[in-house]
């Protein structure tokens, strides 16, 4: 579940964050909240139905750095402790290669998540608050790579765990680690042939990210 201005929308919250009023993350406070991932595993267990005939595929890797997608969320302090909102992930990536004469491949892909989200703060008034919690929603993923265009859409479910720690009132660096699982269903088109896609993914991931907590 990629923008390359990801550094210039959090500079511009950032701004905003430090000139907003006296707060901290407590009952009756709105949150806005950017983060991109940084390390991240991912291992796939797919099925591929075409033509009466089935294959299966695995798949793992492991992904470092800053990279093409950013995550938002947006919560509320319904009480000192417990924060309630949604998050949403945006990504994606295009590129064209070119193999001596051969003709030139156009290859993309993008992806989203949308989903309500829980988290359970720690310590709350303090500049350091540890926190938990869990994010249900729905993820949709497409990928062309010339004639060939895969789309899959998928049931997620994803747990969090980390710490915000408040350089002012108002703003919190957000390091936290998560860990998601999915599974859906999709299509493999290829001019006219169309196969049949499903799968489920276990994901690991640590994420960078800041807020702003306004009164």
């Amino acid at each position: 579940m990629r923008f390359t201005h990801i550094s210039l929308a959090t500079g511009a919250l950032t701004a905003m964050l430090m000139i907003s009023g006296v707060c901290s993350a407590e009952e009756g406070e709105l949150q806005l909240g950017l983060a991109t991932p940084f390390l991240e595993y991912e291992s796939m267990d797919a099925e591929i139905e075409f033509a009466n005939t089935t294959t299966d595929l695995e798949a793992s890797g492991l992904t470092w750095g800053l990279r093409h997608e950013v995550a938002g969320e947006l919560g509320y302090g319904v009480t000192p402790n417990i924060v309630i909102g949604g998050l949403f992930q945006l990504g994606g990536t295009s590129s064209e290669e070119q193999i001596e004469d051969a003709p030139e491949t156009e290859s993309s892909e993008w992806g989203f998540f949308l989903g309500p989200k829980f988290d359970y703060m720690f310590l709350p008034g303090d500049k350091v608050q540890p926190f938990i919690g869990a994010v249900l929603g729905i993820a949709h993923a497409k990928e062309t790579e010339g004639d060939v265009e895969t789309s899959f859409t998928a049931f997620q479910i994803m747990g969090r765990a980390g710490v915000r720690a408040f350089v002012t009132n108002g703003f919190s660096i957000d390091p936290s680690l998560a860990i998601a699982y999915l599974t859906g269903s999709g299509e493999i088109d290829n001019d006219n042939l169309t196969a049949d896609l499903s799968g489920s993914a276990f994901q690991v991931g640590v994420l960078l990210g800041i807020s702003g907590w306004l009164d």
